[in-house]
């Protein structure tokens, strides 16, 4: 699996002059991978990462985007986050949980949008989750 590492170059936000952390947390407590959509963002990437990623910080006051990988519409993953960090992504779970976003507004109850992830994307989260349970 080709996964792009893009934690460096991430923007951070920071509290007294220093870079904003993530806690960590073990990775033997991780028991699910929980998926997410960005709900329209179609910036081209990496810029639509960069760009969630100062949201985060801007109007959200957290370290950086919340997720540990982003799949873009091309099918390529960006690892975001390491899997030890304890990010915010999901109440209840951050502390057991992968976070992984699509990238994309997917139709469900109420909100329409687009039908499906792309071929791509669908191929790649079928390859990315026997990947992080061989990892785990």
């Amino acid at each position: 699996m080709n996964i792009i590492d893009f934690r460096e170059q991430l923007p951070y936000g920071k509290r007294n002059n220093k870079r904003r952390k993530w806690k960590k947390r073990a990775t033997s407590r991780i028991d699910r991978l929980i998926c997410h959509q960005t709900y329209g963002n179609t910036l081209e990437q990496p810029n639509g990462i960069i760009a969630s990623a100062r949201y985060c910080i801007i109007y959200r006051g957290w370290p950086t985007i919340p997720y540990h990988y982003y799949v873009a519409t091309d099918g390529l993953v960006y690892q975001l986050n390491s899997l030890s960090d304890y990010t915010w992504h999901t109440k209840g779970h951050n502390g057991h949980g992968v976070g992984l976003v699509v990238q994309g507004k997917f139709a469900h109850e109420g909100n329409p949008g687009l039908p499906d992830p792309t071929e791509a994307q669908q191929e790649t989260i079928v390859g990315l989750v026997p990947f992080l349970l061989d990892r785990l």
